[in-house]
């Protein structure tokens, strides 16, 4: 068994390098109305990044969770069109994620083949050399898996969310990733200890981290749906 992934760290500093570039005009542009706190902000245009609103005049990001609402100002044709091209691109950044992460998915899958002959060799007191031999390769393949993950995360956080609806895709994908993340270690520690309690945590953990990616799925074609095609290039986005 071996990962899928065979150069991670090259591999993702490419992907870093493709996504920021890729996100760099993801911006909503008209007139709007920002409110955050007691404070209204006319701008051109804004993004959001890591829970954050940056304007496109500069200046020190907004705290998403202090905006209470933003609201879009009169949009010609032209502005609309522009506006969903610029949504049209985020889903198209958001899929290219996706696919990357499909092959990772698959380095996953063949761990978890591993993990379960280790838990075989377990019982077989007379199997503890091959179960070192084991156990040596899992971690290395924990860690190569560990990085992947780790350098997808940064390429989705280097994507500019152009519109506040979608911020629920950017939640959607922390928890993934926080849930991914803490199943691999906890895998690690298993590895290292026969502790059952590690495994059981892991087990809960990559559950979780699946029905993420589930949702997201499910959630992603509305959200397109809405972004594109409903009102909400006039409406105020309120919290």
């Amino acid at each position: 068994m071996g990962p899928v992934i065979k150069d991670p760290v090259a591999w993702f500093l490419t992907a870093v390098l493709l996504i920021v570039l890729l996100a760099l005009p993801l911006q909503s542009r008209a007139d709007y109305l920002i409110t955050h706190g007691q404070t209204t902000i006319r701008t051109g245009c804004y993004w959001i990044q890591q829970s954050k609103v940056y304007l496109c005049e500069g200046g020190e990001p907004l705290a998403l969770s202090g905006v209470s609402s933003i609201e879009a100002g009169t949009m010609t044709p032209l502005d609309n069109d522009m506006h969903r091209d610029t949504l049209r691109r985020f889903f198209g950044n958001l899929a290219w994620i996706l696919d990357r992460e499909e092959e990772i998915v698959e380095s996953d899958k063949a761990l978890a083949d591993g993990l379960r002959e280790v838990e075989a060799l377990l019982q077989q007191p007379g199997k503890k050399k091959e179960l070192k031999a084991l156990k040596k390769r899992l971690l290395g393949d924990i860690e190569t898996l560990r990085q992947s993950v780790v350098g997808l995360e940064r390429s989705w956080k280097a994507i500019r969310i152009p519109q506040r609806s979608l911020v629920q895709v950017s939640e959607i994908k922390s928890l993934q990733f926080l849930t991914w993340l803490q199943s691999l270690e906890e895998w690690e520690i298993f590895l290292e200890t026969d502790d059952p309690t590690f495994r059981e945590y892991a087990m809960e953990h990559g559950r979780q981290t699946a029905q993420f990616r589930e949702l997201l799925a499910l959630r992603s074609p509305a959200l397109y749906g809405d972004a594109i095609y409903g009102d909400s290039l006039h409406n105020s986005e309120s919290e």
